[in-house]
């Protein structure tokens, strides 16, 4: 643990080294390179640059007139800074979060128990449980789903706005302090749109003139509305909990005649498809929802399995890879 903690503050020093480079670089800026408080940053750029975060620069020009070796940001790198708009800083620090990294180190002893995952073998309740008493895991959650939020929002906005037409109301289900609410809201003024989730997740939040908030349990029920939206939801859970959850959107939306929809917006696992980065990236992320909750990344079959959509769906049709869109 001590490593993973290590880790983090690395991860931090390394935002700011990021942050630095963002500035005109200046005789300053080779200092660290020639003072030994400093020359750990340049380690730290060399190691960073490995994964193509920065990229050396030859030569830098520095305003003495002088050159120097430098590093400049690649457009990857912009995604962790913190004044960028479109910045996923956050979640890439609950990642680190010793909270989240101590229950890998608990698979060994998950496998030999009944706990339902590593994160309630090593913290002795589950994940939504622990968020709902902890500040902590619950702030740094909030922020980085809606640094994600912020990120899908861009994509969904330009890629798939006509999914919205001919939409009165929409549920954000789970859709936690709003930041895709609110953007969806603003784009379409005519559309009503209600942030469901659990009471401490919107407690305090104020909505206003077509954006509300709504404390309940999906589980139990998702108020009425034309659409309902799934954003990063199902793969939180099981097939038997995310037909539960379906099984509330259909009675919360109007028949496929009358324009009722449930829009999911989810990965993909493309297995074999695909560079090696991205692989290995879906295959993270599921992993990661073994170790934290009871859920699984899905590939299009599970995705259009009969068990898991068709005992409530009539169809499933595929948006370009970017979401789902499932007519009742």
């Amino acid at each position: 643990m001590v490593y993973k903690s290590l880790l983090c503050k690395v991860a931090k020093i390394g935002f700011r080294v990021l942050g630095n480079l963002q500035r005109k670089p200046t005789e300053s800026d080779s200092f660290w390179y020639y003072n030994p408080c400093f020359q750990y940053h340049a380690r730290l750029l060399n190691r960073i640059g490995s994964t193509s975060i920065v990229v050396l620069s030859l030569p830098l020009e520095l305003e003495a007139g002088e050159e120097e070796e430098g590093y400049v940001l690649t457009d990857a790198s912009r995604l962790l800074l913190m004044n960028d708009s479109l910045s996923i800083r956050p979640l890439l620090l609950a990642t680190l979060d010793p909270i989240l990294t101590k229950p890998w180190h608990y698979v060994s002893a998950w496998f030999q128990n009944d706990d339902p995952t590593p994160f309630q073998t090593a913290h002795e309740r589950p994940f939504w449980d622990y968020a709902a008493h902890e500040p902590q895991l619950n702030n740094f959650f909030n922020e980085a789903m809606a640094s994600d939020a912020r990120l899908v929002t861009s994509v969904l906005l330009k890629e798939g706005k006509g999914v919205f037409e001919g939409l009165n109301s929409l549920v954000d289900v789970g859709g936690g302090t709003g930041t895709l609410a609110k953007a969806i809201a603003n784009a379409f003024p005519h559309l009503n749109c209600t942030v469901l989730d659990l009471p401490h997740m919107v407690a305090g939040l104020q909505g206003s003139k077509n954006l509300n908030y709504f404390a309940g349990d999906m589980f139990e029920a998702i108020p009425p509305a034309d659409a309902i939206l799934l954003k990063w939801i199902l793969h939180d859970w099981s097939d038997e909990e995310c037909v539960k959850i379906l099984k509330r959107c259909r009675e919360a939306i109007p028949s496929k005649e009358n324009g009722g929809k449930v829009i999911i917006i989810d990965m993909i696992m493309m297995k074999n498809q695909g560079d090696y980065k991205s692989i290995e990236t879906q295959l993270f992320f599921d992993m990661m929802m073994m170790i934290l909750i009871t859920g699984r990344e899905r590939d299009e079959n599970e995705w259009e399995l009969e068990a898991f959509l068709g005992c409530w769906f009539q169809s499933l049709q595929d948006n370009s890879h970017f979401g789902f869109e499932v007519p009742h």
